[in-house]
């Protein structure tokens, strides 16, 4: 009789498919620009703008990421059935079995695509969060958490940052600009002392960025790991929530309330006509 351990279960808040997950952030914006256009005061025209836009942006980018992590645990299943029969069927001296096919490479394609969704909605926070302060400050999570004048909301990506923020940006430049886990991606069953586990490997040391480099331990494991990093992102999301709710109550916030939007706008044009005077042969 064989034991197998469960899949770990995906957070309550993504248990429904057909249901985007509660962004509390967009509603604490909703709420501060209806009250700010009832009082019907012109000044803050952009800023309650720029309050409905860019925090659904920062939704959509966050639903991106609950897409991707419902479809890596879906996958998960599909897999572990597979592989389980396997187990059933073996004469007992099976330790471990593992599958390179579809199923298996496309966890880990969705898992990339999950750490650039949580990536693209930290710097899309980063420009919710510019809001709480009078300075104009960078679009970006990296160059925001790295104001250490700044308190508040910026303080509490610094402590994102140091906590899990890290580590996933080094997952993502790493699996995004350099190498895959490996040149066969499997996802297997390996037998435990209290039974079948399933596991998805993932390097402990992905800034190493060579394949032959990596290592890994058992308890690194793919779906863990993203299960890991969603309830992280979904407490930053309370807590900036509840900073930016406390410093509008106590008339601290909107800070900044025009000149929000093309921020860190690309001149293309201009960056080729530079480039063009750089290489145009002397006359």
């Amino acid at each position: 009789m064989h034991t197998f351990i469960p899949i770990p279960s995906l957070p309550s808040s993504l248990n429904r498919l057909e249901n985007a997950y509660p962004v509390r952030l967009v509603r604490q914006l909703d709420r501060i620009r209806r009250e700010l256009e009832d009082r019907d005061v012109e000044q803050y025209a952009e800023f309650c703008w720029f309050a409905r836009e860019y925090p659904r942006i920062y939704r959509h980018h966050v639903d991106h990421a609950a897409f991707r992590l419902r479809a890596i645990h879906a996958r998960y299943g599909d897999a572990f059935g597979k592989l389980r029969a396997n187990v059933e069927e073996s004469d007992g001296n099976l330790f471990s079995t593992e599958t390179d096919d579809i199923t298996s490479r496309a966890i880990y394609w969705d898992f990339e695509s999950y750490l650039t969704a949580v990536n693209c909605s930290l710097d899309a926070l980063a420009r919710v969060v510019g809001t709480a302060y009078k300075e104009q400050t960078p679009p970006s999570f990296n160059k925001l958490s790295g104001k250490t004048h700044l308190m508040g909301c910026a303080e509490i990506l610094r402590a994102a940052k140091t906590k899990w923020v890290g580590r996933l940006k080094n997952y993502r430049d790493c699996f995004m600009h350099c190498t895959p886990v490996d040149t066969v991606l499997t996802v297997g069953l390996h037998r435990r002392s209290n039974g079948w586990e399933m596991r998805c490997r993932i390097p402990t040391n992905p800034n190493s960025r060579e394949i032959l480099s990596f290592r890994y331990q058992r308890r690194v494991e793919l779906l863990r790991y993203a299960i890991c990093v969603w309830r992280d992102l979904s407490a930053l999301d309370r807590s900036i929530a509840g900073e930016i709710s406390r410093a509008y109550k106590s008339g601290e916030y909107p800070q900044r309330i025009e000149h929000l939007f093309f921020i860190g706008a690309r001149g293309e044009s201009s960056k080729k006509a530079s480039r063009a005077a750089r290489i145009a042969p002397a006359e």
